[in-house]
């Protein structure tokens, strides 16, 4: 068994010994049988998603395209803390409780020193872009308790996962 660090991923863009341009039989050799597989834009023999809990592996035919997993909830730590009969998952910042907002996040990279970029707009949210490419990813919303729908300010926004997609 190994184990796969996510900040390690963060930093390189590897998921363990899996990266992008590997093909769906290779990863699934690395990783193991995984936990299901979807047709999402590839063929019922050729699926275009695989998934380990909510550690997520797109494909385009056949070849690893992107990884992701963009559902960090601390009540929920099945899905960031995960171990097969293959890999465990070491998760770094995805098990921070409560989760982290942007500003924390930003400390957090800095101590570390791990250099990064802000994107204010990432698909409707902020993100923090590390040098691998990998982003750190925040709800674009987050529930007030005066007012649901209330836009929070940026460096409020809630971590919302970890998502590698250098080819779209």
């Amino acid at each position: 068994m190994f184990t796969v660090s996510i900040k390690n991923f963060a930093l390189t863009g590897r998921f363990g010994p899996a990266e992008i341009g590997m093909s769906r039989a290779k990863v699934e050799q690395l990783l193991g049988e995984p936990d299901g597989r979807t047709i999402l834009d590839g063929t019922p023999d050729e699926p275009g998603h695989i998934y380990y809990s909510r550690y997520e592996f797109f494909f385009e035919n056949g070849i690893l395209d992107a990884m992701q997993n963009d559902n960090v909830f601390p009540k929920w730590p099945e899905f960031v803390r995960y171990e097969s009969k293959v890999f465990r998952v070491e998760p770094w910042i995805l098990e921070v409780s409560p989760k982290p907002n942007l500003a924390q996040t930003r400390i957090l990279l800095s101590q570390e020193k791990i250099p990064f970029k802000q994107i204010d707009d990432y698909h409707g949210g902020p993100a923090l872009r590390l040098e691998s490419g990998v982003v750190l990813d925040f709800d674009g919303w987050i529930d007030f308790e005066d007012n649901e729908e209330a836009e929070p300010p940026l460096d409020e926004r809630e971590f919302l996962g970890v998502r590698y997609f250098p080819n779209r």
